[in-house]
């Protein structure tokens, strides 16, 4: 029997495509610090079975909780009705993920200094071979 991990009222479209929460059922899921890609995530998992689940994202603004819950498409069952028990809600958010990973808002302004000098070469080298410059 599958275990409930969140309520259909806490799913919401942010638009990356996967099925997003906002918050679960309190002990339904097991957090972890995940650094893989060299991004830093809150990676939950199953409280009942320790399978991987998806990744929390946080302080994107996409709801009141400022989380979201990236989960796998094939891990989402849903059940109509209330669950067996009544059973309460809570935030998994740790502190330590995040939004945006090792693209978050603080290295936006080196990525574009990147960026554009590596454009400068290219547009440099794109105006030498119209204007015939060796």
């Amino acid at each position: 029997m599958a275990t409930p991990c969140t309520r259909r009222e806490s799913k919401f479209n942010s638009g990356c495509g996967w099925p997003a929460f906002d918050k679960c059922y309190k002990g339904a899921l097991i957090t972890e610090t995940d650094v893989t890609f060299g991004m830093k995530r809150v990676e939950i998992m199953c409280g009942a079975c320790d399978g991987h689940l998806g990744h929390v994202f946080e302080n994107e603004g996409f709801s009141p909780t400022m989380e979201r819950h990236c989960v796998n498409s094939v891990s989402v069952l849903y059940k109509d009705g209330p669950p067996p028990t009544p059973l309460e809600e809570e935030k998994v958010s740790t502190g330590e993920g995040g939004g945006g990973g090792m693209f978050g808002a603080a290295s936006y302004p080196l990525m574009l200094l990147v960026l554009a000098y590596l454009l400068s070469g290219v547009v440099g080298k794109v105006m030498d071979f119209f204007t015939g410059a060796q």
